[in-house]
């Protein structure tokens, strides 16, 4: 009885496996990623304008970079740093960790939507700085308003350049 059950459980598990869509590649620093068939970026869907979201009206449907030309900027200005979350439902993008060079420091950005107005106040941006130690331990500490305002202002000028391409194009 043992013995079929444990057949059962086996092939169960051998069978799920074999149907993976999972794949797994390694990358050039020898890490093994893996990657789900189908996996679309955050880009890719800005692009491509698949999504609905927290930012659609009930008569319109806005879709995903295509209406909303604040989520596509925040998205190409903060194209140097990898996004780690982005909840276009919850009007949210949250980076990884990241640090430019081999340096002890790395920051992570956060930017709340607030409203899908082109204005300065639709978007908070909150910036926070790692600073570990060579014994591994690390300090976490809110970045500058200086440097906050500055993502933003650089967020807004993509913007800009979005608005004016749009408006050359039609």
């Amino acid at each position: 009885m043992n013995k079929t059950i444990s057949l059962l459980v086996f092939l169960t598990l051998v069978s799920c496996s074999i149907f993976s869509s999972n794949k797994s590649t390694e990358t050039d620093d020898g890490l093994t990623k893996k990657k789900r068939s189908g996996a679309v970026s955050v880009k890719d869907r800005v692009m491509s304008d698949e999504s609905d979201g927290f930012f659609s009206s009930s008569k319109e449907v806005d879709k995903l970079g295509n209406q909303n030309i604040m989520w596509k900027a925040t998205l190409n200005a903060l194209n140097f740093i990898p996004i780690n979350t982005a909840d276009y439902d919850g009007g949210m993008i949250v980076t990884d960790w990241y640090s430019p060079s081999s340096s002890n420091e790395s920051i992570k950005i956060n930017v709340e939507f607030n409203s899908n107005e082109i204005k300065v106040s639709s978007i908070t941006v909150k910036a926070f700085k790692k600073t570990c130690s060579k014994e591994l331990t690390c300090k976490t500490s809110s970045m500058n308003e200086n440097f906050n305002r500055k993502i933003k202002n650089q967020i807004l000028e993509e913007v800009k350049k979005l608005e004016i391409k749009s408006k050359t194009r039609n």
